[in-house]
């Protein structure tokens, strides 16, 4: 009987716990968040992706079949931070400002080594 789980925290602190059951001879998958059901399927035999939103943010589920066993799957939860939603706009901006500061950082830093050296071999 795999279960998983996992904790989410969004950007304001709360935190979201996320747990998955999915029966082995049953194939029946139960997806819950903070105690609340929000994904029910069955007989899931086979490789598979849920979509969901937590909060904010849209997740993916993966039920990977593996290859090696007929029984035995892999599983992953992850943010889809491709997708057009407003957190993903806000982190796309957020590190859109913080690779300009990184950019305007590192050129203030060579200018600067730059004077230093011209200055030190210029006396």
């Amino acid at each position: 009987m795999p279960q998983r789980n996992w904790t989410y925290s969004n950007t304001f602190g709360q935190q979201f716990n996320i747990g998955l059951y999915h029966g082995t001879k049953s194939g029946h998958v139960i997806v819950y968040c903070n105690r609340s059901i929000i994904l029910i399927d069955f007989s899931i035999s086979k490789t598979k992706k849920y979509s969901f939103f937590i909060g904010e943010e849209f997740i993916e589920l993966d039920l990977q079949r593996k290859e090696s066993t007929k029984e035995d799957f892999n599983y992953s939860l992850k943010i889809n931070e491709e997708l057009t939603t407003s957190q993903n706009k806000i982190r796309k901006e957020r590190n859109r400002k913080n690779n300009l500061l990184a950019a305007f950082l590192g050129v203030a830093f060579f200018l600067t080594i730059g004077i230093t050296c011209y200055v030190i071999f210029t006396i």
